[in-house]
C-alpha cells in the first residue's frame, strides 16, 4: 500500500476508535441520566410519605388537642353540676329543716 492510502486506513482506524469511545461515553451518560433520574423519583416519593406523615402528626396533634378541650370541658361542666347538685341537696335539706320546724 502507498503511503496515503496507509494514512487513510490509519485515519479510518482513529475515526473507528473514536465513533466506539463516543458511543461507550454516550452510553454512560445515559446510565447516569437513569439513575438520577430514578434518584430524583425516590426523593420525590420520599418527599410526599413525609408529607403525608407530617400531615397525619398534625392532624393527631389536632385531634389531641381538640379531645383534650373536650375533656377539660366535660369536666368543668361535670365539675358545675356536681356543685349545683350539692347546693340544691342543701337547699332541699335546709328547706326540709324549715318545714319540720314550721
Amino acid at each position: 500500500l502507498k503511503s496515503w492510502e496507509m494514512q487513510i486506513l490509519e485515519k479510518q482506524k482513529a475515526i473507528e476508535e473514536a465513533e466506539l469511545r463516543n458511543q461507550e461515553k454516550e452510553r454512560e451518560f445515559n446510565q447516569r441520566i437513569e439513575f438520577y433520574e430514578a434518584a430524583a423519583e425516590k426523593i420525590s416519593r420520599l418527599a410526599a410519605l413525609r408529607d403525608v406523615s407530617k400531615d397525619a402528626v398534625l392532624e393527631k396533634e389536632e385531634s389531641t388537642q381538640a379531645n383534650q378541650r373536650d375533656l377539660a370541658a366535660d369536666k368543668s361542666k361535670t365539675s358545675n353540676k356536681d356543685r349545683e347538685d350539692n347546693g340544691n341537696k342543701k337547699v332541699n335539706a335546709f328547706q326540709s329543716e324549715i318545714d319540720d320546724f314550721a
